[in-house]
Order: C-alpha cells, then structure tokens, then sequence
C-alpha cells in the first residue's frame, strides 16, 4: 500500500470521528437542555404545590378559628343559661321549701326503682 492509498483510509475514519464527536456533543447538549428543562419545570410545581399547600393551610387555620370562635360562644351560653336555671331553682326552693322535698323524694325514689329493675333482671 502506498503513502497516498493509507492517506485516503485515514481520512475517512476521521471524518466518521468527527462525525461521531458531533452526534456526541449534540447528544450532551440535547441532554442537557432537556434536564434544564426539568429542573425548570419541577421548579414550577414545586412552587405551585407549596402555593397550593400555603392556601389550604390557611383555609385549615380560618375554619379552625371560626370553630374555636364557635365554641367559645355556646360554651359562654350554655353556662349563662345553666346558671340562669340555677338561681331559678334556688328561688324556687326558697319559695316552696316542702314541695321541693316532696319533689326530690319522688325524684329519688322512681330513680332507686328504675335500678332495683335493672338489677333485678
């Protein structure tokens, strides 16, 4: 084989180098454009769930305020009101001191029946 014959087998294996070198380096940066993508991406749902998160927290913190709210207000009338029967009962008591005791034996004695039954069964 001559110089000229091995220069002409040597220039096609480097153009298939280079050809092979540019597929590579297309093939990185195809890559890294579709991983910049990604992280461009991921970053958007990232910030879009913790959005999301931050207005469900918020929405989560307002109904249990409002409930707290809430409970506090029949708390404050439920106790109003027991003891609002409370001094009635004790005016009543006052008023009508042997009915009272009449009224609280009959009370006792249908409730010691009602558990002599049961223990009875």
């Amino acid at each position: 084989m001559s110089k000229h014959d091995k220069a002409d087998n040597v220039r096609p294996l480097e153009r298939a180098r280079d050809a092979v070198s540019e597929v590579v380096d297309r093939g990185r940066e195809t890559a890294r454009e579709r991983l910049n993508e990604a992280r461009e991406r991921f970053q958007e749902v990232t910030e879009k769930a913790r959005d999301r998160a931050s207005h469900v927290r918020g929405a989560a913190r307002e109904r249990y305020d409002d409930t707290v709210v809430q409970l506090r207000d029949g708390y404050s009338q439920v106790r109003d009101n027991v003891e609002g029967w409370s001094e009635e009962l004790q005016d009543y008591v006052r008023e009508h001191p042997g009915r009272s005791v009449l009224f609280a034996a009959l009370i006792g004695f249908v409730i010691g029946l009602l558990f002599r039954r049961r223990n009875d069964d």
